[in-house]
């Protein structure tokens, strides 16, 4: 005898698929999972990661020349007599093309290859404390709304407590044994469980909706899992401080921050640019070539390059002044 098969109806297999491939009824989220959504859908980290982008490809063109120039123009023109406007007539007359290139000098060159390099070292950084960042605040509400709905189950087993009390109180006032106020004390310890309850549910709600904005509509899943164990290596705080998240971004910021007051005082050396021309005059005079070397004069130091080395210099103070304040993270205890 063969065996039979049955077919289900096609509404019924969709329901299971969309069972399967709903998160909310696959499984419950655990810790590690909350982490891992974070990680991946946080806004704030995909911003983080343009940015770091943004940093490497403005770093590949910093120690580079600038774009050359293409000169064009007309030399000694006639305005005046029978050749006025002819452009082949007089012998000074000249038609001309040609390129020039500026040459920054090479500690400026030098300075901003620093400067880019330590700008993406701080993109990076910022990346990393924007991501631990992210993990702590996630864990923070993952385990807010777990504790709260551990309270939350014990609640069950405290009425059913409850309501065995009330029966005890009831039985000893019928056998003579117990007073009619008894009664009231039942009711008190219900009231109470039943206003405790309710701020847990509040509390609920508020510690669903912190751990929503770091994983989105998976917050509305069940929790499950263990509390955290992360061991705490206290002997090793004070040799390990330098990579506090609050710590990391001041080295990248302090090079960058050097690296800005070398490129001032680079301001300092003369730039310089060279160029040739090519001059076409009449046909019966002879084609010219320019050559010219041309340097920049920085005369007036004083009113100009000093000042921004002066600036450069005092947010390079502020900076390392800052990184040897002692950060809220030391003072807690």
């Amino acid at each position: 005898m063969k065996p039979r098969i049955y077919w289900a109806p096609p509404y019924v297999a969709a329901l299971i698929m969309g069972a399967l491939s709903f998160p909310g009824l696959a499984s419950a989220l655990t810790l590690e999972q909350a982490l891992s959504v974070a990680e991946q859908d946080a806004p704030s980290l995909h911003a983080q990661a343009a940015n770091l982008v943004a940093a490497r490809s403005a770093a590949i063109p910093a120690g580079e020349l600038p774009d050359p120039k293409l000169k064009l123009g007309l030399q000694s023109v006639p305005i005046e007599g029978d050749a006025r406007w002819q452009l082949e007539q007089e012998a000074m007359t000249m038609q001309m093309v040609g390129v020039m290139q500026d040459v920054p000098n090479r500690a400026k060159r030098r300075a901003r290859v620093e400067a880019a390099q330590a700008s993406v070292a701080l993109a990076n950084a910022q990346q990393t404390v924007e991501r631990l960042g992210v993990r702590q605040a996630t864990a923070e509400a993952w385990i807010a709304s777990f504790a709260v709905e551990q309270k939350l189950s014990l609640f069950k087993q405290l009425y059913s407590e409850n309501q065995l009390l009330s029966r005890a109180v009831q039985a000893r006032i019928a056998g003579g044994s117990g007073q009619t106020a008894d009664s009231v004390l039942p009711r008190q310890e219900a009231a109470l469980l039943a206003e405790q309850e309710d701020e847990l549910l509040r509390n609920q709600a508020v510690a669903r909706a912190g751990l929503r904005r770091w994983i989105g509509e998976l917050a509305g899943q069940p929790l499950t899992g263990d509390w955290p164990q992360w061991l705490a290596a206290v002997d090793n705080y004070q040799h390990n401080l330098n990579r506090h998240p609050a710590l990391l971004a001041f080295d990248p910021m302090t090079r960058e921050a050097e690296a800005k007051v070398h490129q001032a005082i680079a301001e300092k050396t003369p730039d310089w640019s060279w160029g040739i021309d090519y001059l076409r005059r009449g046909r019966e005079y002879g084609d010219m070539v320019n050559l010219s070397v041309s340097f920049d004069l920085p005369l007036f130091t004083s009113s100009r390059q000093d000042p921004k080395i002066a600036a450069e210099r005092a947010r390079l103070a502020q900076i390392e002044l800052s990184a040897k304040r002692p950060c809220a993270c030391t003072t807690k205890s």
